[in-house]
């Protein structure tokens, strides 16, 4: 009688703590929600005002990115006015939210895809666009303004041009409509109550109106009639990021502040916190109600418990008592009465089922792992990390060594392995620090006294409180075969190539040098000489094909050949359309992912003359000059024209034509103007230059003497 006595009074103090603890916490509870409900209003207003920031965000980089992708086809399009101002047309017509694209180079010349020139006198070089873009070295977005036929508000978006050598071209521009922007304002939808988007003065560019999404007043009466919207005004001046108390309409609320990155646009978002009062006393009365249902139904769960669990309890403390597992394995709670309790003993009977049940698994689990172990593709056995001992393998690893299970006598890892004991001791050492051994290549013992190559991999593994490691081994001999006959064929290819190359021409007018130095086995340049008219005319190829591999030394093969034929044109044909020879045959020999850059030149001693054309490679150097040649490369365009440049040459002349591979170390080390054209193949002669190569590194090197 005392022990239930105790367990009343137990239950008693019990419940007037829980009656405590849940009034303090549905209190805590009610500030936290209401604090919650405060800070999510500003949240959500922010948020909202983010949302619709990306929006417009994302919808400007469009536009910019149409400018950027412009301005650098521009730059590669330098001196070619027509092919520039199609382009421009062709993008104009692609992007119909911009209502005029043109680009005004330094000479004050323009080239506009709308058709406007403008007349005599005018300076395309004063225009705001121009100047602001020039003076912030970047792509800008001007100032909001009404277009010239003053039915649509426009802003220009800018962006500086220069050529490869840094030069300024001049500064291309588009004129796009804030249309869509406007709309994106207009449409937005709750808890965004009042939307709006101020320009770099200030001024609105679109707003919504309180109450609806409604098309807006005319901005300048809207803010001269409305105090409100004007107080937004002075704030969005003040401070252009960040969320403020603010009253609209009667009602408080909080406004946030927005930047468009890339303007200096401000967007604006109200949020009125009515809803979220109405929330807060919602939270109240939820307190109020909870507390007096806590009460309630903490005494009458005191009246139930003494009735239906005291009982019932020590009924069930008794049952368990009798429970004997090492000499009663049978034995089963009885029921003690009432639904709980009995639930309670049905589970705890259950528990002593699944203890049956798991023991079996176990077992069955044990056979399925000694199955999956056994029937392996691979070599798997396992060895005690302690003792070192293989204490287990599978068939496979039986096939691969010769040792069968079980064995007559014990066979320990260090019999196994045909590598030093130190290189064992450290692979024990990964594993226990761990628990895995990555793959690596190891030679193992076998039964007949040879070896094998595998693959090994392992992981630590306990069982019944000692540590094993489960290894996996993987023959790798006849892997390893193929790649030493692949090396071959690649080594094969390698010396083919360099058969393949042209023999040296060699006169008292001038010596060559050649750099042939692939990245791999193999090069993707290829590279020709030969007299035209033997003293008078040398005509030479430079040609880099893309890629390093077997296929690519088949490129450089094939384009080989067509260096050959191109050289056996008719005399009169330039260097220029010889070009263009090559460039409609080649893609029969290269695939739709490769592209292939090339120069071509010729050397006429008669008249003290250096002749080239560029198709991809697009500088060389003379003397210590750096030479850029605009061309596009071989294989893109079937129509493309290649233009043919001249240049005199006089005794002492050094030229060098170079693929990437080169001019990248030049670019990296910013050391174009510092190396003269008859230093570079002594610098990859005596190993300088070959380490800092990322590519095929190909030149052909030529002094003029006389």
């Amino acid at each position: 009688m005392f022990g239930r006595r105790n367990l009343y009074l137990k239950f008693s103090l019990l419940m007037a703590v829980v009656i405590l603890v849940i009034s303090i916490g549905l209190y805590a509870q009610y500030v936290y929600s209401r604090s919650l409900a405060q800070d999510g209003a500003k949240k959500i207003a922010d948020l909202s005002a983010l949302a619709l920031k990306n929006e417009i965000e994302g919808w400007l980089a469009g536009k910019t990115k149409v400018i950027h992708d412009a301005g650098n086809m521009l730059a590669l399009l330098q001196g070619q006015e027509s092919q520039a101002l199609t382009y421009l047309k062709v993008v104009l017509k692609n992007n119909p939210e911009f209502s005029s694209l043109y680009f005004g180079g330094v000479d004050n010349r323009m080239l506009n895809a709308s058709g406007w020139q403008p007349p005599p006198g005018f300076d395309l070089r004063r225009r705001p666009w121009y100047v602001v873009s020039l003076v912030q070295n970047k792509l800008v977005i001007t100032e909001a303004f009404l277009n010239a036929s003053r039915d649509d508000v426009i802003v220009t978006i800018a962006k500086p041009v220069y050529s490869a050598d840094g030069t300024l071209l001049g500064v291309i521009g588009g004129d796009v409509s804030v249309r869509t922007v406007v709309r994106m304002v207009q449409a937005t939808k709750e808890p965004t109550e009042f939307a709006f988007l101020l320009d770099g003065n200030r001024k609105f560019l679109a707003q919504t109106e309180q109450g609806g999404n409604r098309p807006a007043e005319p901005v300048e009466e809207s803010a001269a009639r409305n105090h409100e919207i004007q107080t937004l005004l002075d704030m969005g001046r003040n401070d252009s990021a960040g969320v403020f108390p603010y009253r609209m309409n009667g009602r408080n609320g909080v406004v946030a502040f927005q930047p468009l990155v890339g303007t200096n646009w401000i967007l604006g978002s109200f949020i009125s916190l009515e809803s979220f009062l109405k929330t807060d006393e919602q939270l109240k009365r939820a307190f109020i109600y909870t507390l007096g249902s806590a009460v309630a139904l903490l005494s009458v769960l005191f009246f139930l418990l003494s009735r239906f669990v005291v009982t019932p309890l020590f009924a069930l403390d008794e049952s368990v008592g009798r429970v004997d597992v090492e000499n009663s394995p049978a034995y089963r709670i009885p029921d003690v009465g009432g639904a709980e309790f009995g639930k309670l003993t049905r589970t705890f009977n259950q528990v002593l089922d699944k203890a049956t049940y798991y023991l079996t698994r176990m077992k069955e689990t044990e056979q399925r792992y000694r199955s999956l172990m056994m029937q392996a593709y691979d070599a798997v056995f396992l060895f005690d990390l302690e003792t070192l001992e293989i204490v287990e393998a599978n068939a496979a690893f039986e096939k691969m060594t010769g040792y069968g299970f079980p064995l007559e006598r014990p066979l320990y890892l260090l019999d196994l392995a045909a590598e030093e004991a130190v290189d064992v001791r450290l692979s024990l050492e990964e594993m226990y620090t761990t628990g895995v051994l990555h793959p690596a290549l190891r030679r193992i013992r076998t039964l007949d006294g040879g070896t094998r190559l595998v693959e090994r991999t392992g992981t630590r593994i306990e069982i019944v409180g000692r540590q094993y490691q489960l290894t996996t081994l993987r023959d790798v001999t006849q892997e390893r075969q193929r790649q030493q006959q692949l090396h071959k064929d690649l080594a094969l290819a390698a010396q083919v190539q360099r058969a393949l190359l042209p023999a040296i021409p060699r006169a008292d007018c001038f010596q060559i040098t050649t750099v042939f130095a692939p990245q791999g086995f193999v090069s993707g340049d290829v590279y020709y000489l030969e007299w035209d008219q033997p003293g008078k005319l040398l005509r030479g190829f430079l040609i880099d094909i893309t890629g390093h591999g077997m296929a690519t030394a088949l490129q450089t093969a094939a384009v080989n050949v067509l260096l050959h034929q191109v050289m056996d044109l008719p005399r009169d044909v330039d260097l220029s359309k010889r070009l263009v020879w090559l460039n409609r045959r080649i893609p029969q020999y290269i695939d739709e992912s490769t592209f292939a850059a090339a120069i071509g030149f010729e050397l006429d001693f008669a008249n003290s003359e250096l002749r080239y054309a560029a198709a991809g490679i697009n500088h060389f150097l003379l003397n210590g000059d750096r030479i850029d040649v605009p061309g596009m490369y071989l294989g893109i365009c079937e129509d493309e024209q290649f233009e043919l440049n001249r240049q005199p040459i006089r005794k002492g002349d050094a030229i060098c034509f170079m693929t990437d591979g080169i001019s990248d170390i030049f670019d990296r080390e910013h050391a174009w103007g510092e190396v003269q054209a008859n230093q570079v193949c002594r610098l990859f002669d005596e190993g300088e230059a070959t380490d800092k190569a990322q590519d095929d590194a190909t030149a052909i090197c030529i002094e003029v003497r006389t």
